[in-house]
């Protein structure tokens, strides 16, 4: 079981605008395969720093990374993951 953060495929998603795309899926898969372990949604809440905290503050680094980070919340919201 993953406990550390840092090892998250999930967590170095969220810190590239290319990748932050891939967030709803990883965590999707994340929770099918228990990644993270009990509740915590599939690495979303892995950490202190989790990935729903930074989807919220990666987005104000530039207004043309804004619609990137907003859309995965969306589509994560969509599915349930929150």
């Amino acid at each position: 079981m993953m406990t550390n953060k840092n090892d998250s495929k999930i967590y170095s998603a969220v810190q590239s605008n290319e990748s932050v795309q891939y967030v709803p899926i990883l965590a999707k898969q994340g929770v099918k395969h228990n990644v993270g372990g009990f509740d915590t949604r599939g690495g979303l809440l892995l950490g202190d720093g989790n990935v729903l905290k930074l989807l919220t503050y990666a987005g104000d680094i530039s207004e043309t990374d804004d619609p990137l980070y907003l859309d995965a919340m969306k589509k994560l919201r969509e599915s349930n993951s929150f």
